[in-house]
């Protein structure tokens, strides 16, 4: 099972109709099922798109919110995702053939291209396997 989890703080409007769109992202471009987990922090605004909705309190406890979403999941992946991160086609499976490929694969990531932080030209699909 994959447990995807979607801290969230809705400050704004906006914000919500960001996060509906980031969610309909999520699950329209991939093939692979998943449960989604939102962990939102003071809100219940976002219940209805959850398959598991936790509500919590109190801004500036990111890591706390993100480890009480991950020791719900009961999951074999975890994959932690933001409600300002638009996937693209295929992202699920990209993030799991790592451990289909690799037996010591502890961790996977779709990273920005070539550790820039920002998304250039046209995207197109790069293969980079890192070593610690």
């Amino acid at each position: 099972m994959i447990s995807v989890i979607l801290p969230v703080y809705i400050s704004e409007p906006w914000t919500v109709i960001l996060t509906e769109f980031a969610i309909k992202m999520l699950r329209a471009c991939t093939n692979v099922p998943f449960q989604l987990i939102i962990s939102e922090v003071g809100g219940e605004q976002l219940k209805s798109l959850a398959d598991m909705h936790l509500r919590t309190e109190g801004l500036g406890q990111f890591y706390r919110d993100v480890n009480q979403a991950i020791d719900r999941a009961g999951a074999d992946f975890i994959v932690v995702t933001g409600n300002d991160i638009i996937v693209q086609p295929g992202w699920l499976e990209a993030l799991i053939k790592p451990f289909n490929v690799l037996p010591d694969c502890g961790l996977t990531s779709l990273a920005a291209v070539e550790g820039t932080g920002a998304a250039i030209g046209p995207h197109r699909p790069m293969e980079l396997i890192v070593e610690t």
